[in-house]
């Protein structure tokens, strides 16, 4: 709300509006980054329907997602190379959690991390609605418990 006060008034530090605290607007009200439409398509689909392909293959997910953390953490451009990387290693966590068995529980951790790499992605992006996803019902269950 405070964003959307300052950005009506014209303001460029929250400190205006609540006190000593400098805060910049453009920390938290940037523009959206250009992949963000994509990732946030991943987020927010999910298909009920049987895959059409195999399941992804936990072991190679694994490395993707170990592969996009260490992007994320030694690249000074990580945004443009996750966003090029999220769409397709979100959709394929989804789908891998389609598994039975014991593979199912090593399929949710990486879902989890994966999910745990996307919030990282859109943190300080303009309010896009991607942050309801943890309350998202659990696809296999249809409830929201874990």
């Amino acid at each position: 709300m405070l964003l959307r006060i300052a950005h009506a008034l014209g303001i460029d530090d929250l400190a205006q509006l609540t006190g000593d605290h400098t805060i910049p607007v453009q920390a938290f009200a940037g523009e959206r980054h250009a992949a963000l439409y994509e990732v946030q398509g991943a987020l927010t689909e999910y298909h009920f329907a049987a895959p059409d392909r195999p399941l992804p293959d936990l072991a190679h997910l694994a490395v993707r997602l170990d592969m996009a953390w260490r992007v994320r953490h030694s690249s000074s451009d990580h945004r443009t190379q996750l966003g090029t990387l999220l769409p397709g290693l979100i959709r394929d966590a989804q789908t891998a959690v389609r598994t039975s068995g014991e593979k199912r529980r090593e399929a949710r951790r990486l879902l989890a991390g994966v999910y745990q790499l996307a919030d990282f992605y859109v943190a300080y992006q303009p309010r896009s609605g991607v942050g309801v996803v943890g309350r998202r019902p659990c696809p296999d269950r249809g409830t929201g418990s874990r």
